[in-house]
């Protein structure tokens, strides 16, 4: 992501809501633009509060967690970096991804095993924004849990 990217600016020319929906890859079918807008949205997300209520606002929860189904490393990664930065804005937003099931889609995402160290730490990283205080109860951030089940063991353990 840039050191000092103009967000100010772009949040004025209000394309934001038009960057946020290319994130839909299904309607254009191009990576390249996915990855772009992915890349804009992910700067956005890692600014100030004001900016980032507006990504939320705008959509940019629901499509950066569609895009965890994404073949491409680079467009889930980029899809992790938003949700990484808007799970650690605020208890509030952690909690909505916690609502829409994020644990076990990263558990899904990473059980591939195929991701370079950079995605991997990109999504602990995204595992301590939604574990961190106000802490919420470890069965709502899982979602799930067995005795057979790794990923249950691994967080509560980390807990």
């Amino acid at each position: 992501m840039d050191d000092n990217p103009p967000i100010e600016a772009l949040y004025n020319t209000n394309m934001i809501p038009a960057i946020i929906s290319l994130m839909d890859y299904k309607k254009h079918n191009n990576e390249k633009i996915t990855i772009e807008a992915t890349w804009i949205i992910g700067n956005t997300a890692s600014s100030d509060l004001k900016f980032v209520q507006y990504i939320v606002d705008q959509g940019a929860i629901v499509r950066a967690i569609s895009l965890l189904d994404h073949p491409n490393e680079d467009i889930k990664d980029n899809a992790v970096f938003i949700l990484s930065n808007i799970a650690g804005e605020s208890s509030e937003y952690r909690d909505i991804l916690i609502q829409r099931d994020i644990a076990s889609r990263l558990a899904k995402v990473l059980s591939a095993l195929t991701y370079s160290p950079t995605f991997i730490a990109h999504c602990m990283w995204l595992i301590s924004n939604i574990c961190k205080k106000p802490y919420p109860e470890f069965y709502e951030v899982i979602g799930f849990y067995s005795r057979d089940n790794s990923l249950g063991d691994t967080l509560l353990g980390a807990t």
